[in-house]
């Protein structure tokens, strides 16, 4: 069987019981269950469904969500809006930020009051950019060698810079986030200037639109017991948010 009949057969099911598990499709379709997750990755990063610990769930949305990045700055442009208007409530003068890779963070990095006094630390080269204008910013761009299909800085140098620094707000780009396994995200050399940023914040805030919720990739960056703020283009009372909002010591915005 061809992948592409594979994944169809598993979105028809999908499509029939909102809902398959890794397991049964395994059993179902006669090949390992590598091989199904990876088709549910595959279908998860088209926007087709939602990768859950286990499987997968129905993606109400059915939309294509584009991976290339200058694509993905003008998806979901008005529910990134409203993320980062929440998310700058949060600043005060003075503070120290991480901001890293992601179009969420860039529309963060947008919408800054140009009166807002703050010290901006990032390994997201169009995020630095965009800072420029900001009068009141000081930025500092993390060095380090660049991922070759996003433009971020990874590796030991931006690693060693993040040792020296104390930070009061971490928003971390966020890819996937479930109860059971936090935040995860698919590349290595990611994950780790993450987990040093979130390690090195006074608080990390996940700025995420909600398709991004009860998904799961490859590598863990942080548990959601180390997670401190979750931010969604929802309102907080939104029964998609209700796993997030019974959690205790996670505020959910």
């Amino acid at each position: 069987m061809l992948k592409e009949e594979r994944q169809n057969i598993i979105l028809e099911k999908i499509k029939q019981s909102s809902k398959v598990l890794s397991s049964e499709l395994s059993v179902d379709l006669d090949v390992s269950e590598d091989t199904i997750r990876r088709d549910l990755k595959e279908l998860s990063q088209k926007g087709l469904i939602r990768k859950v610990h286990g499987g997968a769930i129905l993606n109400d949305s059915h939309s294509y969500i584009p991976m290339n990045y200058d694509d993905r700055k003008s998806f979901a442009a008005e529910e990134k809006l409203l993320i980062a208007q929440k998310a700058i409530s949060l600043l005060k003068d003075d503070m120290l930020i991480f901001i890293d890779g992601g179009t969420t963070n860039l529309e963060i990095a947008k919408q800054l009051p140009s009166d807002l006094r703050l010290s901006v630390m990032t390994n997201c080269l169009p995020v630095a950019s965009e800072l420029l204008s900001k009068a009141n910013v000081h930025t500092y761009f993390l060095g380090g060698e660049f991922l070759s299909d996003v433009p971020i800085t990874v590796g030991t140098d931006t690693l060693n810079l993040l040792n020296e620094v104390n930070a009061d707000i971490f928003f971390i780009g966020t890819r996937s986030l479930s109860i059971d396994r936090g935040l995860t995200d698919i590349d290595r050399s990611e994950v780790l200037v993450k987990r040093k940023m979130a390690e090195r914040s006074a608080k990390t805030v996940s700025v995420a639109l909600s398709e991004k919720l009860d998904s799961v990739q490859n590598f863990n960056i942080i548990p959601i017991e180390k997670l401190d703020i979750l931010i969604t283009e929802l309102n907080p009372d939104n029964p998609i948010l209700r796993p997030y909002t019974n959690l205790s010591g996670l505020q959910v915005i």
